[in-house]
């Protein structure tokens, strides 16, 4: 058996990386530049500086302030919550500011898409806490998802830098043990998915503008594919699933939605996924045993 170390880097130093991307990457700190690239391009000088400080205020100075007090309430030290119990009263608040902004920004006629993210920070929230009742959904995932779609909507391919994070913030949540695999899976797949649907929702019942919203799907399967990929390899392989139909099974789906991606996907996409999946190979490897994408590299080169 071939073996595949990871990256000698010290567990210390790998923790303190996956705490600063941790956050660095809070879903409201990601909402600052998200509205200000987005009314930078839809507003002139004048009611960018108004519209722009009220998404602000609304998506980011407000929720952080809510969970600084929240988190000094519980004597807790960070605006994170690893128990699922602690987040239920702040959420219910930060939703109530995400609620709030939205009326103003429709109220004072704001670009279309600055007033559909934010009803989607509030929406994709209240569906976090309804999840969170019972199972402890990655808010994180879903807070780069979400502005993700919203930015490629408006700027096409270049919008989608926010999704390069996916990757990494998967990673740290993960490797924090914040989160399992399938958590951080399903929040940045939901983020995606729910916001896609809402925009388009929201611009032909209320906007009445007719929305294309089915290119932010191509994201869905170049970002997270490979996530679900390296997962399941990782899975296979701790359960000793060497062979067997149900391994081949997998992978010849798996290699069947791969040809059909790249067969029907715009070059802008296939280019996301063949990048992505390098990323994701990259973190495999800086990961360590035990981490399934490192499992399923290990997999992978390993296999007969």
């Amino acid at each position: 058996m071939m073996n595949i170390p990871a990256f000698e880097v010290s567990e210390t130093k790998k923790n303190r990386f996956a705490e600063f991307v941790s956050n660095f990457t809070h879903p409201p700190f990601l909402s600052i530049p998200t509205f200000i690239v987005l009314n930078l391009f839809l507003l002139d000088p004048h009611n960018f500086f108004v519209i722009t400080g009220i998404c602000v205020f609304f998506a980011a100075i407000l929720p952080v302030g809510i969970l600084i007090f929240w988190a000094k309430t519980i004597t807790k030290d960070e605006l994170d919550f690893p128990i699922k119990e602690d987040r239920r009263y702040p959420l219910l608040i930060v939703i109530l500011s995400y609620l709030i902004g939205t009326v103003i920004l429709f109220t004072l006629h704001a670009p279309p898409m600055a007033t559909s993210l934010m009803f989607c920070y509030f929406s994709n929230t209240l569906v976090v806490f309804f999840i969170n009742l019972y199972w402890k959904i990655s808010i994180h995932s879903m807070g780069i998802a979400g502005p993700t779609t919203a930015l490629f909507i408006v700027f096409g391919f270049f919008g989608s830098i926010l999704a390069w994070l996916i990757p990494v913030v998967m990673w740290s949540r993960v490797y924090l043990k914040r989160h399992t695999m399938s958590q951080v899976i399903a929040g940045a797949s939901l983020g995606f998915v729910f916001t896609g649907i809402q925009i388009k929702i929201l611009y032909g019942f209320i906007f009445r503008i007719n929305l294309d919203v089915f290119p932010i799907f191509w994201l869905v399967y170049a970002f997270i594919g490979p996530a679900i990929v390296l997962s399941i390899a990782g899975y296979l392989n701790n359960k000793g699933m060497k062979d067997g139909y149900t391994r081949k099974t997998i992978v010849f789906f798996g290699f069947i939605s791969i040809v059909i991606y790249l067969y029907l996907a715009p070059i802008g996409a296939t280019v996301f996924l063949l990048i992505s999946g390098c990323l994701y190979v990259a973190i495999a490897f800086f990961s360590s045993p035990g981490f399934l994408w490192f499992d399923g590299i290990r997999r992978i080169l390993d296999a007969p």
